[in-house]
Protein backbone atom coordinates (compact mmCIF):
# COMPACT_ATOMS: atom_id res chain seq x y z
CA UNK A 1 0.00 0.00 0.00
CA UNK A 2 1.67 3.48 -1.07
CA UNK A 3 1.57 5.66 2.04
CA UNK A 4 2.25 9.59 1.97
CA UNK A 5 4.83 10.85 3.90
CA UNK A 6 3.36 13.48 5.57
CA UNK A 7 1.35 10.42 7.52
CA UNK A 8 3.87 8.08 8.23
CA UNK A 9 5.83 11.22 9.82
CA UNK A 10 3.69 11.38 12.79
CA UNK A 11 2.25 8.25 12.81
CA UNK A 12 0.73 8.32 16.73
CA UNK A 13 -0.47 4.83 17.13
CA UNK A 14 2.99 3.54 19.01
CA UNK A 15 6.27 4.09 19.83
CA UNK A 16 8.80 3.22 16.95
CA UNK A 17 9.39 -0.59 18.09
CA UNK A 18 5.77 -1.15 18.71
CA UNK A 19 5.02 0.11 14.98
CA UNK A 20 7.72 -1.54 13.29
CA UNK A 21 6.23 -4.40 14.74
CA UNK A 22 2.77 -3.74 13.62
CA UNK A 23 3.40 -2.75 9.97
CA UNK A 24 5.60 -6.45 9.82
CA UNK A 25 2.26 -8.53 11.53
CA UNK A 26 -0.05 -6.21 9.17
CA UNK A 27 1.84 -7.68 6.00
CA UNK A 28 2.34 -10.97 7.29
CA UNK A 29 -1.87 -10.80 8.25
CA UNK A 30 -2.15 -10.01 4.46
CA UNK A 31 0.02 -12.87 3.07
CA UNK A 32 -1.98 -15.20 5.24
CA UNK A 33 -5.20 -13.98 4.12
CA UNK A 34 -4.00 -14.11 0.46
CA UNK A 35 -2.87 -17.98 1.20
CA UNK A 36 -6.22 -18.39 2.24
CA UNK A 37 -8.14 -17.05 -0.15
CA UNK A 38 -5.77 -18.91 -3.13
CA UNK A 39 -5.94 -21.93 -1.11
CA UNK A 40 -9.92 -21.66 -1.00
CA UNK A 41 -10.97 -20.78 -4.59
CA UNK A 42 -8.62 -23.67 -5.80
CA UNK A 43 -10.53 -26.01 -3.84
CA UNK A 44 -13.62 -25.03 -5.72
CA UNK A 45 -11.66 -26.92 -8.65
CA UNK A 46 -12.28 -29.94 -6.90
CA UNK A 47 -15.30 -32.28 -7.97
CA UNK A 48 -16.11 -33.17 -4.08
CA UNK A 49 -18.81 -30.89 -2.93
CA UNK A 50 -17.87 -31.33 0.47
CA UNK A 51 -14.22 -29.74 -0.83
CA UNK A 52 -16.05 -26.90 -2.53
CA UNK A 53 -17.96 -25.89 1.17
CA UNK A 54 -15.23 -26.32 2.67
CA UNK A 55 -13.08 -24.28 0.50
CA UNK A 56 -15.80 -21.52 0.66
CA UNK A 57 -15.30 -21.61 4.46
CA UNK A 58 -11.88 -21.28 3.99
CA UNK A 59 -12.12 -18.06 2.02
CA UNK A 60 -14.44 -16.48 4.26
CA UNK A 61 -11.62 -16.61 7.18
CA UNK A 62 -8.98 -14.81 4.33
CA UNK A 63 -11.76 -12.13 3.40
CA UNK A 64 -12.01 -11.66 7.53
CA UNK A 65 -8.24 -11.43 7.57
CA UNK A 66 -8.01 -8.55 4.37
CA UNK A 67 -11.04 -6.58 6.05
CA UNK A 68 -8.78 -6.46 9.42
CA UNK A 69 -5.43 -5.13 7.50
CA UNK A 70 -7.48 -2.95 5.47
CA UNK A 71 -9.26 -1.24 8.42
CA UNK A 72 -5.73 -1.14 10.58
CA UNK A 73 -4.44 1.20 7.24
CA UNK A 74 -7.63 3.35 7.17
CA UNK A 75 -7.67 4.01 10.70
CA UNK A 76 -3.76 4.26 10.81
CA UNK A 77 -4.13 6.87 7.41
CA UNK A 78 -6.42 8.77 9.57
CA UNK A 79 -4.30 8.75 12.38
CA UNK A 80 -1.42 9.96 10.33
CA UNK A 81 -3.18 13.58 9.22
CA UNK A 82 -4.90 14.02 12.48
CA UNK A 83 -8.58 12.93 11.35
CA UNK A 84 -8.42 16.12 9.24
CA UNK A 85 -10.63 15.18 6.17
CA UNK A 86 -10.69 18.79 5.15
CA UNK A 87 -7.17 18.42 3.93
CA UNK A 88 -8.96 16.57 0.82
CA UNK A 89 -10.09 19.82 -0.51
CA UNK A 90 -6.25 20.77 -1.11
CA UNK A 91 -4.58 17.94 -2.11
CA UNK A 92 -6.96 14.75 -4.02
CA UNK A 93 -3.85 12.43 -3.34
CA UNK A 94 -4.74 12.10 0.17
CA UNK A 95 -8.22 10.80 -0.75
CA UNK A 96 -7.36 8.57 -3.95
CA UNK A 97 -4.66 7.06 -1.97
CA UNK A 98 -4.85 6.94 1.47
CA UNK A 99 -8.94 6.93 2.13
CA UNK A 100 -9.98 5.76 -1.37
CA UNK A 101 -7.70 2.35 -1.85
CA UNK A 102 -8.69 0.75 1.94
CA UNK A 103 -12.25 1.83 1.70
CA UNK A 104 -12.50 0.17 -1.57
CA UNK A 105 -11.11 -2.82 -0.50
CA UNK A 106 -13.29 -2.36 2.88
CA UNK A 107 -16.08 -2.42 0.88
CA UNK A 108 -15.14 -5.27 -1.40
CA UNK A 109 -14.84 -7.45 1.27
CA UNK A 110 -17.69 -7.25 2.72
CA UNK A 111 -19.50 -7.88 -0.05
CA UNK A 112 -17.43 -10.52 -1.32
CA UNK A 113 -17.99 -12.13 2.25
CA UNK A 114 -21.76 -11.77 2.24
CA UNK A 115 -22.40 -13.03 -1.12
CA UNK A 116 -20.62 -16.33 -0.64
CA UNK A 117 -21.80 -16.54 2.68
CA UNK A 118 -25.32 -16.45 1.44
CA UNK A 119 -24.19 -18.63 -1.59
CA UNK A 120 -23.18 -21.12 0.81
CA UNK A 121 -26.95 -20.86 2.08
CA UNK A 122 -29.64 -20.32 -0.20
CA UNK A 123 -27.43 -21.21 -3.80
CA UNK A 124 -26.57 -18.76 -6.74
CA UNK A 125 -28.91 -15.99 -6.32
CA UNK A 126 -26.17 -13.90 -4.49
CA UNK A 127 -23.23 -14.50 -6.81
CA UNK A 128 -23.66 -11.06 -7.91
CA UNK A 129 -22.43 -9.63 -4.68
CA UNK A 130 -19.50 -11.84 -5.24
CA UNK A 131 -18.65 -9.89 -8.43
CA UNK A 132 -19.38 -6.66 -7.08
CA UNK A 133 -16.90 -7.10 -4.52
CA UNK A 134 -14.00 -8.56 -7.04
CA UNK A 135 -14.99 -5.35 -8.82
CA UNK A 136 -13.98 -3.13 -6.02
CA UNK A 137 -11.24 -4.96 -5.40
CA UNK A 138 -9.62 -4.33 -8.88
CA UNK A 139 -11.20 -0.39 -8.32
CA UNK A 140 -8.51 -0.26 -5.18
CA UNK A 141 -5.93 -2.26 -6.37
CA UNK A 142 -5.84 -0.02 -10.28
CA UNK A 143 -5.84 3.11 -7.70
CA UNK A 144 -2.81 1.55 -6.03
CA UNK A 145 -0.91 0.64 -9.23
CA UNK A 146 -1.20 3.78 -10.80
CA UNK A 147 -0.10 5.67 -7.53
CA UNK A 148 3.06 3.41 -7.89
CA UNK A 149 3.97 3.58 -11.16
CA UNK A 150 3.77 7.86 -11.23
CA UNK A 151 5.74 7.95 -8.42
CA UNK A 152 8.42 5.81 -10.13
CA UNK A 153 8.57 7.68 -13.25
CA UNK A 154 9.29 10.87 -11.00
CA UNK A 155 11.93 9.95 -9.09
CA UNK A 156 11.79 6.22 -8.61
CA UNK A 157 10.78 5.25 -5.67
CA UNK A 158 9.71 7.97 -2.81
CA UNK A 159 7.06 8.70 -0.37
CA UNK A 160 5.03 11.96 -1.29
CA UNK A 161 4.44 15.27 0.77
CA UNK A 162 1.21 16.39 0.50
CA UNK A 163 0.55 18.95 -2.17
CA UNK A 164 -0.66 22.15 -2.54
CA UNK A 165 -1.84 24.20 0.83
CA UNK A 166 -2.58 20.59 3.14
CA UNK A 167 0.84 19.89 4.04
CA UNK A 168 1.17 23.46 5.51
CA UNK A 169 -2.32 23.50 7.26
CA UNK A 170 -1.37 19.90 8.96
CA UNK A 171 1.54 21.78 9.93
CA UNK A 172 0.02 24.77 11.29
CA UNK A 173 -2.44 22.77 13.47
CA UNK A 174 0.29 20.47 14.74
CA UNK A 175 2.38 23.24 15.63
CA UNK A 176 3.27 23.18 19.43
CA UNK A 177 1.15 20.19 19.63
CA UNK A 178 3.36 16.80 20.60
CA UNK A 179 1.31 13.31 20.81
CA UNK A 180 1.14 12.24 24.26
CA UNK A 181 3.15 9.30 23.43
CA UNK A 182 5.92 11.26 21.99
CA UNK A 183 5.57 13.63 25.24
CA UNK A 184 5.89 10.84 27.34
CA UNK A 185 8.94 9.06 25.74
CA UNK A 186 10.64 13.02 25.59
CA UNK A 187 10.06 13.16 28.88
CA UNK A 188 11.27 9.57 30.32
CA UNK A 189 14.79 10.29 27.50
CA UNK A 190 15.34 13.42 29.27
CA UNK A 191 15.03 11.67 32.74
CA UNK A 192 17.43 9.44 31.57
CA UNK A 193 19.87 12.02 30.72
CA UNK A 194 20.07 14.15 33.54
CA UNK A 195 22.88 13.44 35.47
CA UNK A 196 22.49 12.99 38.99
CA UNK A 197 24.69 15.30 41.58
CA UNK A 198 26.26 13.82 44.47
CA UNK A 199 26.68 15.95 47.34
CA UNK A 200 29.34 14.89 49.31
CA UNK A 201 29.01 13.41 53.04
CA UNK A 202 30.33 16.30 55.76
CA UNK A 203 33.30 14.68 57.58
CA UNK A 204 32.24 15.47 61.66
CA UNK A 205 34.73 18.04 63.05
CA UNK A 206 36.67 17.38 66.31
CA UNK A 207 35.61 19.88 69.03
CA UNK A 208 38.82 21.15 71.14
CA UNK A 209 38.28 20.34 74.81
CA UNK A 210 38.53 24.05 76.57
CA UNK A 211 41.05 24.29 79.73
Amino acid sequence: MVKLASARESRTYGHRAARNRLEYINAGFYLLAAVLLVGGFAAQLSAAPAFGKSGLAVVLIGLAGVFVVNGHDLVAHLAGVDYCLFLVDFDVQLALVEFAVPLAHIVGTILTFIGILFFLIQGKSWVWLCLSGSCLFSVGGLLNVVKVSKMQRRDGVRLEKLRGRAHESLSRRREGQLPLILESSRRKKAEEVRPVVRIPASTPTRYKEMP
